[in-house]
């Protein structure tokens, strides 16, 4: 009988050095954790892509000349300020939209997430 170290035998613990040397010799995954991968990736991809199209869809579009409501920031205004602002777009860039109120033309391009079309 061999004596234990650590309360491992020693050919115990040849095995398993031995064993991860081929693990590591190999260098390629078990098949089933490949396809796993393949398969999680598959499905981000397709959820990244639902996501998107279910974002622009929730986002009205506003055309030039449309009313909309701008939520002015609180650190914006002051105690006696409202916290919408009616502005009107004026042009729009892609996504991007200059809006202009009774005061004015606003000199900053807003996206239209922070804006709510009045109907």
């Amino acid at each position: 009988m061999k004596p234990k170290v650590g309360g491992v035998d020693e050919e115990e613990q040849e095995g398993e050095e031995e064993q991860e040397g081929k693990e590591e010799q190999d260098g390629e995954e078990a098949p089933q954790f490949a396809e796993a991968r393949q398969l999680a990736a598959a499905g981000q991809e397709k959820n990244a892509l639902r996501k998107t199209r279910r974002a622009k869809h929730l986002l009205n579009a506003l055309e030039v000349g449309d009313n909309a409501t701008f939520k002015v920031p609180e650190f914006d205004r002051g105690p006696s300020d409202s916290r919408n602002l009616l502005v009107v777009v004026l042009q729009r860039d892609e996504d991007l939209y200059q809006v202009g109120c009774r005061e004015g033309r606003i000199t900053s391009r807003y996206m239209a997430a922070v804006m709510d079309p009045i109907n």
